[in-house]
């Protein structure tokens, strides 16, 4: 079978894809470089989902702005936007979970160009039913979105060539 490595895209990701696949993850980050284009920050949320099965993670871009304080605003919008969807996805037994741990309203840097802006865990207390939230701002390279060090930064490789080939390349 003909594959193309996603390092040429991704560069941290060392598997390949199928012509067809990288063509969609190609275009997918297209789009995002072109929503991008004008931005100085980009608001990201990281969504994982815990249960017996394993772990679920999702990634997502959720909104470009011009100013950090906007990003911040909007960010602490998305965290609770993301917990809430993710409450939903699980279902009607999260109505007992409790909440294991958060972090909102401070900014704490994990990257240079990553600002956590809050994180959110709720739970069965288990140890194995958990939906964890995280949302940060990336800060961008303005006309140059999106590249190599903005990816590496964001060091979730197999979860932005997932959101790549899924999301990306359906939102024009």
């Amino acid at each position: 079978m003909n594959t193309i490595p996603l390092s040429n895209l991704v560069p941290a990701w060392r598997g390949a894809y199928t012509p067809e696949a990288y063509a969609a993850v190609e275009k997918g980050l297209l789009n995002q470089r072109v929503r991008f284009m004008h931005d100085r920050y980009v608001v990201i949320s990281l969504v994982h989902k815990l249960n017996y099965d394993g772990l679920e993670s999702y990634l997502y871009f959720d909104a470009g702005l011009r100013h950090a304080v906007d990003a911040i605003y909007i960010g602490k919008m998305v965290l609770k936007k993301r917990l809430l969807e993710a409450l939903i996805s699980v279902g009607p037994k999260t109505i007992d979970w409790i909440k294991i741990g958060e972090k909102n309203d401070t900014i704490n840097q994990i990257h240079p160009k990553i600002e956590l802006i809050g994180w959110e865990r709720l739970g069965d207390g288990s140890g194995y039913n958990a939906i964890s939230v995280y949302v940060g701002v990336v800060e961008i390279t303005e006309g140059n979105p999106l590249n190599n060090e903005d990816l590496a930064a964001i060091g979730q490789s197999d979860e932005v060539v997932y959101f790549m080939g899924h999301y990306g390349s359906n939102l024009f």
